[in-house]
């Protein structure tokens, strides 16, 4: 089994919520494919959280156990379950289990589960303390240039130029720009973190994306948004995301099956200086927000659909 290394607390917090989740489906270990190794990835996870987050990751993984036995009971998927997997995004394991090639940059599965019935079902698991929707998908600036065949990087490129024409002191080396900014959180917060650097950064790049969609049909861009935002096309196997909220004790899960979206009328909008939101029949659908992925004029660029 191939797991990736999980760096930040936030991701060791989603792999312990996605492995309990797994077990809850059947309050059983054994049918885990690699059972032995998961558990013990389990274990070395839970060791990096205190022991409240690991309460809540298992409370939010327990009702939405539940709230998925019921959507499957409801939806077709009646049936023991015999066989769970955890891939841990190794693409491999899961065209394996299913006999076919999947890609799972493009299917957010996180969870595999097989019924007694041979059929496969898809779990994407999302792990919140508050009652709002997490992101859909965080894709990279290099992503976004590649599916709309724009180039966005110089917007960044030119603001990093200005921003060391008044501060020439600072490293033109991202990593050790970082550095200086961490250390030096007053200079960070007073002259980077809302500069204009950051303001000409995240417009450039939400004009240059506006402009291009709004030059696309709406079959064109319904195509982009579900394919490389939403994860909503004809996916095999089919999954369905599941997010757990709540703290202390106090839990709720829902079900998101992004097949049941019904798309008409499409409308794009700028809204502030790092977002397009994109509406259907005047209701909201998405936001791609623009955003650095840590410390600004620092790290890479990232986005957010929200």
């Amino acid at each position: 089994m191939v797991v990736r290394i999980t760096s930040n607390s936030q991701s060791v917090g989603a792999d312990v919520n996605e492995i309990f989740f797994g077990y809850y489906l059947t309050n059983n270990w054994n049918d885990f494919i690699n059972s032995k190794k998961i558990q013990q990835e389990l274990e070395d996870r839970s060791k990096r959280l205190s022991k409240e987050e690991v309460s809540d990751q298992k409370g939010r993984a327990k009702e939405m156990a539940k709230i998925t036995r019921e959507w499957m009971k409801n939806n077709g998927y009646c049936g023991k379950i015999v066989k769970k997997w955890w891939p841990k995004q190794n693409s491999g394991m899961i065209s394996q289990a299913v006999g076919y090639e999947v890609d799972l940059d493009k299917n957010p599965l996180d969870i595999l589960i097989l019924t007694d019935k041979e059929k496969f079902l898809g779990l994407s698991a999302k792990s919140t303390k508050g009652s709002g929707k997490p992101p859909f998908k965080n894709p990279g600036l290099g992503s976004i240039e590649s599916d709309l065949k724009l180039k966005l990087k110089h917007h960044y490129e030119d603001a990093v130029k200005e921003m060391l024409k008044k501060y020439p002191e600072l490293p033109k080396i991202n990593s050790e720009r970082k550095k200086i900014f961490k250390a030096d959180r007053k200079f960070y917060e007073e002259n980077i973190q809302s500069s204009i650097f950051v303001q000409h950064t995240f417009e450039g790049i939400q004009e240059d994306m506006y402009d291009k969609l709004i030059s696309l049909s709406q079959k064109e861009l319904w195509n982009y948004i579900k394919d490389s935002w939403m994860d909503a096309g004809f996916l095999q196997p089919p999954y369905i995301i599941v997010t757990g909220r709540g703290t202390n004790d106090k839990f709720t899960a829902d079900v998101d099956n992004r097949h049941d979206l019904n798309i008409q009328d499409l409308t794009i909008k700028k809204v502030g200086s790092d977002k397009i939101r994109i509406f259907s029949k005047e209701k909201k659908l998405l936001d791609m927000r623009v955003k650095f992925e840590s410390n600004h004029m620092a790290t890479s660029i990232k986005f957010s659909g929200e």
